[in-house]
């Protein structure tokens, strides 16, 4: 059926503001800190040393470690006088851009640190007393053995004391896939050989953008992602109003998104996923007022608008991650549709005026033509353009880089074979039947204290979806919505091909999926209410119940830290819901 014309009205506007106001407020609160240490030491040889002086003897009880690019071994030694030293613990820097700490239990006024391997980053220390709650003051730092060749000095390592936190944890730190694309992200402002290149370069560009703006730090490494988070809520808006028609079901779309936890996850971690979804919404957006434009004459330059943006975003989308190609399938079933509308169109105005094929084949042609450039021009060139960071990096070789590049992609994902605890299988998904545990701080927390964060759907919104998406397709097929054939396209693009991949597989890939489980959800809503205005207040009851559930979760979502028995007690639903240990 024609897409009516509408206008958008001072309710839309108040209704999309105040759910992006309350959602920012939520989703960058306790985001990540600003501050961390940024200035480092980075020997040159193993063997090289440098002492402290603390001025006094102390009680010492821990030594902090942050530590940037490389894996690194310190050798620690501690004395009373700095002529009788006793040996102590090493530092064994595995993790990057985290705060750690050893446990040192001796009395001791100097401290000789000793790298014991090369080439690795080391940005700031703290000694603490074993009941001290801040950094002991460093008097003095004794360079010993350092090559002129080292970067940075040990001074460094004791400038940005401030940075330290009272507890690791990630609101100070990296975890899970971020030590892979924040990192590379940092790599790339520094043209450094990357060390992610499993996936195409724009996401990471887009987390750098964040880090020149605000530094290496958890709330710049993030930020830009949480900020795409917030903009996917106002394209579920969009997209909503132009399906639905009104407001209140535009506002659905976007209010279930803001509640669904995978969305709220993975848009405030510094990984490429956010970026690739953010651009698939965009597509099918654009390709679904395409289509439209298609079900009824309409001229056909003003159609290429938004088939153009459809090829633009599609190429971005591309540009992040290859799931987004993925995406292409169903935008190519859709521009066929409407390209076989627009020749039907042309055929009946053909036989309306008498005049012959002429110019609906010419209209294919030039249909036909420009999804080429739109589809595959200009995501190439774009795709293209990634990699200029790259290509500035020294010892790269230009075009001869990106295809090793694309040859290391796909070799990469054909010939994984590994294992993973919270692995799952395309169907486990859409019942949550594995979260994954992506960060557990209780280590550092009193006993009976956890702080979490999993990635995992809205029971209230994946379980619904799953009937939601049944029902569309029936409704679809026995009274040929056209509406609803972009959305399950759309769903099938994205979602129906892992049923065919066998390599290891999370439950993380389904984000791309939930825009159109949302989608579905909002459209059965719509039926009801239009065909019983009296479920009005179910409808209100089934929206609460998503809203209780976001707040129930939130603790193991966002990292709060809460009672273990809470969790226990009423997060953990089912044995494979891990959320402590």
């Amino acid at each position: 059926m024609p897409e009516k014309n509408f206008i958008y009205t001072k309710k839309d506007y108040v209704l999309i503001s105040l759910l992006l106001i309350v959602y920012s407020i939520i989703a960058l609160y306790n985001l990540g800190s600003l501050k961390a240490p940024e200035t480092y030491w980075q020997n040159t040889n193993s063997g090289e040393t440098f002492t402290t002086d603390l001025g006094e003897i102390k009680a010492l009880g821990r030594v902090y470690y942050y530590g940037g690019l490389g894996e690194g071994k310190y050798r620690l030694d501690f004395s009373r006088d700095a002529a009788t030293w006793k040996t102590g613990p090493t530092i064994q820097k595995k993790n990057i851009f985290v705060w750690e700490y050893i446990t040192v239990d001796t009395p001791a006024r100097y401290i000789k640190f000793t790298a014991e391997s090369q080439g690795a980053a080391l940005n700031e220390l703290g000694v603490f007393t074993s009941q001290g709650a801040k950094p002991l003051v460093v008097k003095s730092v004794i360079p010993g053995k350092i090559s002129p060749l080292t970067k940075g000095r040990p001074e460094y390592l004791f400038d940005e004391q401030d940075t330290i936190p009272s507890r690791p944890s990630f609101y100070n730190g990296m975890f899970f896939d971020e030590i892979y694309h924040a990192r590379t992200a940092y790599e790339y402002l520094r043209l450094i050989e990357p060390y992610e290149t499993s996936h195409p370069p724009l996401g990471k560009l887009l987390i750098a953008l964040g880090i020149s703006l605000f530094g290496m730090n958890p709330f710049g490494w993030r930020i830009v992602g949480t900020l795409f988070g917030a903009a996917m809520i106002f394209v579920m808006y969009l997209f909503g109003r132009r399906l639905f028609q009104k407001p209140e079901y535009a506002f659905i779309c976007a209010l279930l998104m803001a509640l669904d936890f995978m969305h709220f996850v993975q848009t405030r971690i510094a990984t490429i996923e956010v970026f690739a979804v953010f651009f698939i919404i965009l597509m099918y957006y654009f390709m679904y007022k395409y289509y439209v434009m298609n079900l009824q004459p309409t001229e056909f330059k003003k159609s290429l608008v938004p088939l153009g943006l459809s090829g633009l975003t599609f190429g971005l989308g591309a540009a992040c991650k290859w799931s987004s190609i993925l995406a292409g399938m169903g935008l190519a079933v859709i521009f066929l549709a409407a390209s076989v509308n627009r020749y039907r169109h042309e055929a009946n105005a053909n036989r309306r005026k008498k005049t012959g094929e002429t110019k609906r084949n010419r209209i294919l042609f030039m249909s036909i033509s420009w999804g080429i450039v739109f589809f595959i021009i200009v995501p190439l060139f774009i795709y293209f353009l990634s990699y200029i960071p790259l290509m500035m990096v020294p010892g790269e070789q230009g075009l001869k880089t990106i295809l090793v590049y694309q040859q290391h992609m796909l070799n990469y994902h054909k010939n994984l074979v590994a294992t993973h605890p919270f692995a799952s299988t395309w169907w486990e998904w859409p019942i949550i039947k594995k979260p994954m545990w992506y960060y557990s701080g209780q280590d550092y927390l009193p006993p009976g204290k956890i702080s979490s964060i999993a990635a995992m759907g809205n029971p209230a919104v994946w379980w619904v979806g799953i009937a939601a998406v049944i029902a569309s397709l029936v409704i679809s097929l026995s009274e040929k919505n056209k509406k609803m054939f972009v959305v399950l396209a759309g769903l099938a693009s994205v979602y129906l091909p892992w049923v065919f991949v066998s390599r290891l597989a999370f439950i993380y890939y389904f984000f791309a999926s939930v825009p159109f489980v949302i989608l579905c959800i909002t459209f059965i809503i719509s039926r009801l209410v239009e065909r019983n205005p009296r479920l009005k207040p179910w409808i209100y009851g089934y929206l609460s119940l998503a809203g209780i559930m976001f707040i129930m979760f939130y603790p193991i979502l966002s990292g709060l830290v809460v009672s273990k028995t809470y969790a226990a007690t009423f997060l953990r639903w089912f044995q494979g819901w891990y959320f402590f240990s």
